[in-house]
């Protein structure tokens, strides 16, 4: 029956998501069903990894999920874990993990479904017991229907990570997705951009049409920036009237066309309430290969960058 058919286009076909990963737990594979729980495309996962999905503060727990799971001798094992989808929503997932091995009986890939959590109680007690058919060699992430409890943990995790006015990640979630993309310098190579923008004349905007206007203008300004880079980029508003990008680039001249892109983006008209207003911000940069470089000293670095420019908008045609 199955004769002539991969494996492949049968998971392309599967309802429930399903993921292949190598013994790195770099994606190998994804299928539809689970690019539409997480809201990225499967060249994106493919291409940026892991990192897109993983809570702040949980990659070293997954780092050692995987490394007890290779080393287990049964080769499988079953957690909950979250993700930090596309849309900055926050879901648990049971993650249920099983070797693939080679012929010689060595560790090769891994193999992922998910699956929804039901509930606190209902989620304790399938993770305790669950058990795997001995015939499937495959981790299993699964994701089932939320509770009001857990919903309002979501919701709090959430608001936590995430400015309240344009939905962009704050200091918290920026500081680790920064960190995270400096520890894989030595894997993925590249470099990694910290791109700073301050927007100029928000306070006379505020003075002359309202603090409601001139939270609009913020709220254009990050629909701007989210318009301009590219997906699992991560953009953040720091506060106030300032906002960052983080994006991995292949070396300085793409992560200057980057910050000049991002320049043009946010030196144009928008229209806020019916208004067209002026939109003006001026944008620093600093990059590194460095994986050691320090988060702070990068943020300081584009910051102090991004206020030179700034000094220089006063001379004509500087739109910088």
């Amino acid at each position: 029956m199955l004769e002539g058919r991969s494996w492949e286009s049968i998971c392309d076909q599967a309802a429930g998501p399903v993921t292949l990963l190598d013994p790195q737990g770099r994606y190998l594979y994804v299928n539809p069903a689970f690019c539409r729980l997480v809201g990225y495309s499967s060249e994106e996962l493919l291409r940026r990894g892991r990192e897109l999905l993983t809570f702040p503060g949980d990659h070293a727990n997954d780092r050692e999920s995987v490394g007890e799971l290779f080393t287990s001798e049964t080769g499988q094992k079953s957690l909950e874990k979250r993700f930090v989808c596309f849309d900055g929503s926050v879901i648990r997932v049971f993650v249920f993990l099983s070797v693939i091995k080679d012929a010689d009986g060595q560790p090769e890939m891994l193999l992922v479904q998910v699956q929804e959590v039901v509930g606190r109680h209902g989620s304790e007690e399938r993770q305790r017991e669950v058990s795997l058919d001995d015939e499937l060699a495959y981790p299993v992430h699964r994701h089932e229907e939320v509770d009001g409890r857990r919903m309002m943990d979501t919701h709090l995790v959430h608001l936590a990570l995430h400015d309240p006015l344009t939905g962009l990640a704050n200091r918290a979630l920026l500081a680790d997705r920064l960190a995270h993309r400096l520890t894989e310098l030595p894997r993925n190579g590249g470099a990694v951009a910290v791109i700073m923008a301050d927007l100029d004349g928000l306070k006379p905007i505020n003075d002359h049409y309202g603090h409601l206007t001139g939270d609009h203008l913020l709220i254009a300004t990050a629909d701007e920036l989210l318009g301009t880079v590219r997906t699992g980029d991560t953009v953040a508003r720091l506060g106030g009237d300032e906002f960052v990008v983080v994006s991995d680039v292949d070396d300085l001249t793409a992560a200057e066309a980057l910050r000049a892109r991002i320049a043009q983006c946010l030196n144009t008209e928008v229209e806020v309430q019916g208004l067209r207003i002026a939109l003006r911000a001026s944008v620093g940069l600093a990059v590194t290969d460095d994986p050691a470089a320090s988060t702070e000293t990068l943020l300081h670095s584009a910051d102090r960058e991004m206020y030179a420019r700034k000094r220089r908008r006063r001379r004509p045609g500087d739109r910088s």
